[in-house]
């Protein structure tokens, strides 16, 4: 199993109808406006990346019960995922990963199109603990599948306070 670390700071938020995350699609997250400003913040903090407002998702990702955005962005030969915690005030400022498109690269993706979906958060891989996870009820994780490769599965450490990816 390979880990990786947190990357750069950036993000973003998005928010699912019940029966999307069990058919593997988004839907629009509730609250328009705050994906809304999330995706003005992204555009005026990068404005070489072309934010993928359709691929945003909505959900708990780290376990304090409120809803966190997760969107798809590509600049390049690079692919980004932003991940804005929500808070009931304020704004958190996203983090932003990037990954390589194009095989032969552990971080990255072998081709285009990408899905970003949601999963339940699973903390043992049958492989050991992933550090810094903590699962709990509703909480989610992310899942960057491009049909080639294996995906890019996505949880938030509690130790890193980020978002950590791992794949087999």
């Amino acid at each position: 199993m390979r880990m990786s670390s947190r990357l750069m700071v950036g993000g973003l938020f998005t928010l699912l109808c019940p029966l999307a995350p069990r058919l593997g699609m988004a839907a629009p997250c509730p609250d328009g406006a705050a994906a809304t400003q999330t995706l003005s913040d992204l555009a005026h903090s990068a404005k070489d990346v072309r934010w993928d407002s359709t691929s945003m998702v909505c959900a708990d990702f780290n376990g304090d019960g409120v809803l966190d955005q997760a969107v798809l962005g590509y600049r390049d030969h690079t692919l980004l995922l932003a991940v804005r915690r929500g808070r009931k005030q304020g704004r958190h400022v996203p983090q932003i990963l990037e990954f390589a498109i194009g095989g032969g690269v552990q971080e990255g993706v072998c081709t285009l199109p990408v899905t970003l979906t949601l999963r339940d958060l699973a903390c043992d891989t049958g492989d050991g603990l992933l550090p810094g996870c903590k699962a709990g009820k509703g909480v989610k994780a992310l899942s960057i599948q491009d049909g080639e490769c294996d995906p890019i599965n996505l949880y938030w450490s509690h130790e890193d306070r980020a978002m950590l990816w791992w794949r087999y």
